[in-house]
């Protein structure tokens, strides 16, 4: 039951899209599923190095984590992006050291907002607006 009533069902809420630089020729591909953790990962590596990402989820906790990883100081690089399909989404920094994705379904409807957080300890976080 949605209050109102007759929300939109099973909408979609958004993307986290990740862009890695000069990944394309990985090799040593492999993903695994632990299901007594419920750790999603997969490793790589490109070069010399490898890469390791992991994503698990908490309902209790409201977070989805996902964890990148390289066995070399200073390899990993990426740019994250947040969009969803809804025309109303605009993203946002906030608290200098988050951004958010919040929008309304539809006129009326379930407004959403998610937040992304990168942690990188020893390196640099940075946002820009396009």
């Amino acid at each position: 039951m949605s209050l109102p009533l007759g929300q939109m069902k099973y909408q979609p809420f958004g993307d986290l899209r990740l862009r890695f630089p000069a990944q394309a020729t990985a090799t040593h591909y492999r993903r695994e599923l632990d299901l007594d953790t419920a750790v999603a990962k997969v490793s790589y590596r490109v070069g010399d190095v490898t890469y390791v990402r992991e994503a698990f989820s908490s309902f209790p906790d409201q977070v989805i984590v996902y964890r990148v990883t390289a066995d070399r100081r200073g390899s990993v690089s990426f740019t994250a992006t947040m969009d969803s399909p809804h025309k109303s989404a605009q993203t946002a920094v906030r608290n200098r050291n988050q951004l958010a994705l919040f929008g309304q379904v539809k006129e009326g409807g379930v407004k959403f907002e998610s937040r992304l957080r990168i942690i990188a300890p020893g390196g640099k976080v940075r946002h820009h607006r396009p």
